[in-house]
């Protein structure tokens, strides 16, 4: 069913991915405490995972979401705790918020610098879609592990992964780049993490490049 249009999301519980995504702070065990988490579970975090921060974080929120009761497990919740005296994540908090809000638009506004490049960078992928899918279809490898990153990134799921590598060459980057252009079109906020990932592919430098430039 459709939430009640007085609802906000901001009042729903978040997913687990999207925590380790966007709220990666290095304060994990205060914002545990500003959570409610128990000291000693905190506590015992830190010894399993010999204070490994995203491990740590990871554990922490888990723990978050499958104790807390549903009414104290919220983003709201979440953006009190960040922005609390203990913590003071507050530009996390906002950026954090900022994204739901994006989310929550159908409508892009038009005026967002992130959607204007968002556009951009769309229209970079389309007019260079062939010369992209040529690229990749000279190098397997870049074509892989530029598959691998974006699903772990969560920007393509398990089945185009899978459709990527048995197509392979000319036809899995064309898959590969037209789920990526749905992707930003859909939420222009994923537009960083594609840029960064086709940046960690040497390759793939000249279109970034192009890219910025427009």
């Amino acid at each position: 069913g459709q939430p009640h249009p007085s609802f906000s999301n901001m009042d729903e519980r978040p997913e687990l991915k999207e925590l380790q995504e966007r709220v990666r702070t290095v304060k994990w065990h205060a914002l545990g405490i500003q959570l409610d988490i128990e000291n000693s579970t905190l506590d015992g975090i830190a010894i399993q995972f010999a204070n490994n921060v995203d491990d740590c974080r990871r554990t922490m929120f888990s723990t978050w979401l499958s104790t807390m009761p549903s009414q104290k497990c919220t983003r709201r919740e979440l953006l009190q705790a960040l922005r609390s005296r203990a913590v003071a994540e507050n530009h996390m908090a906002d950026e954090y918020q900022k994204s739901f809000q994006k989310r929550t638009h159908s409508v892009p506004e038009v005026d967002s610098s992130d959607t204007k490049s968002a556009m951009i960078t769309l229209n970079v992928l389309r007019s260079k879609h062939a010369e992209l899918c040529r690229l990749l279809n000279g190098s397997e490898p870049t074509l892989l592990s530029l598959t691998a990153e974006l699903y772990a990134k969560g920007i393509i799921g398990m089945d185009i992964k899978i459709d990527v590598r048995n197509k392979g060459g000319f036809s899995g980057a064309d898959i590969l780049l037209t789920h990526i252009q749905m992707k930003i079109e859909q939420s222009p906020e994923h537009l960083d993490i594609v840029q960064k990932a086709l940046e960690n592919e040497q390759f793939l430098d000249e279109i970034v490049k192009k890219m910025k430039k427009q």
